[in-house]
């Protein structure tokens, strides 16, 4: 009987820095307390006082803790919703980017088609102004070359028409470049706060 006195007399130290472990104890220090309650276990494990108080502050630290678990597996779900949200982003901005490199290269080449028709109207006024300056001896030759002026003006006319309508086409580009360019400046931005929630 005296024994059974001095052994409930007797609480371990290790057991009493059990029972201040909570959630915002460090994950160090709840490791440093588990290895001591093993060694604790291992030693005294056999005499039923020291096992029941053992058994009591696991039970009263599951309690306190408990919430934890909870809120980690909150937390993990909401990762996995961000990491989604955040590929999708990703996705659709590599889509943008194509789409505004094909344009790049229609509005390139509407560049160049608007320098040619500018370089075939300088050579028929070339060709007309030489024509006039040789009015006097080469009449026919005048008719004839004027003809040939107004049918590569009517050309020119018709060129300049698809030409605008090109050019029309293209400042219409343009717009969608500009509003891809702010979608995609959006879309980085999105792109960042996720990665930002992420990270924190």
């Amino acid at each position: 009987m005296r024994d059974i006195i001095d052994t409930k007399q007797k609480h371990p130290r290790v057991l009493d820095g059990l029972d201040k472990i909570n959630k915002d104890t460090p994950a160090d220090s709840v490791e440093k307390a588990s290895r001591r309650i093993k060694k604790l276990y291992k030693k005294e494990g056999d005499n039923p006082v020291i096992a029941a108080q053992i058994l009591r502050a696991m039970q009263n630290l599951e309690r306190r803790i408990a919430p934890v678990f909870e809120q980690l597996a909150n937390v993990e779900e909401i990762n996995a919703q961000l990491q989604e949200e955040l590929r999708v982003a990703k996705s659709s901005k590599s889509h943008y980017k194509e789409i505004s490199a094909e344009l790049r290269e229609e509005l390139r080449v509407a560049k160049l088609s608007k320098s040619y028709y500018k370089e075939i109207n300088a050579q028929l006024q070339e060709e007309l102004r030489v024509a006039n300056s040789s009015k006097s001896n080469y009449r026919e030759k005048v008719l004839k070359a004027k003809l040939e002026v107004e049918k590569e003006k009517e050309e020119t006319k018709r060129q300049r028409k698809r030409a605008d309508k090109y050019l029309t086409r293209v400042k219409e580009k343009k717009d969608d470049i500009q509003e891809l360019l702010e979608a995609m400046e959006d879309q980085e931005m999105e792109i960042m706060l996720l990665e930002e929630a992420i990270c924190v």
